[in-house]
């Protein structure tokens, strides 16, 4: 007697990646950028910087992205554990960072390369 089983494909998670526009240093004001300019090899701290890489943002919220999308992405476990942190760019060069489902959100500016 023949059985036929189904074969079931099993893809691996696609790794979410941050929009290539929302990558790079962000910070609140442009002292910000310079004292991260200033010592580079140091991490970011403080409220007012943010490093986004390809899957991660560092700084203010260190944590991997969860989800992404065109001009927004996701993050969760920042440093408030399991608090989801939202960002999407506004009008193309304002970064807006959301903390769970929050109205208030911090603004921030790209540094310059």
């Amino acid at each position: 007697m023949f059985v036929a089983l189904p074969i079931l494909m099993c893809s691996p998670a696609v790794a979410q990646e941050v929009p290539k526009a929302m990558r790079g240093v962000w910070a609140a004001s442009g002292n910000d950028c310079e004292a991260y300019y200033q010592n580079r090899a140091a991490p970011p701290t403080g409220d007012n910087l943010l490093v986004i890489s390809r899957s991660e943002v560092r700084g203010r919220s260190s944590a991997s992205v969860s989800q992404a999308g065109a001009g927004a992405f996701q993050t969760n476990g920042s440093g408030f554990e399991g608090v989801r942190m939202n960002y999407r760019l506004r009008n193309g060069h304002i970064l807006a960072e959301t903390i769970g489902d929050a109205r208030a959100a911090g603004l921030f500016l790209r540094c310059a390369d």
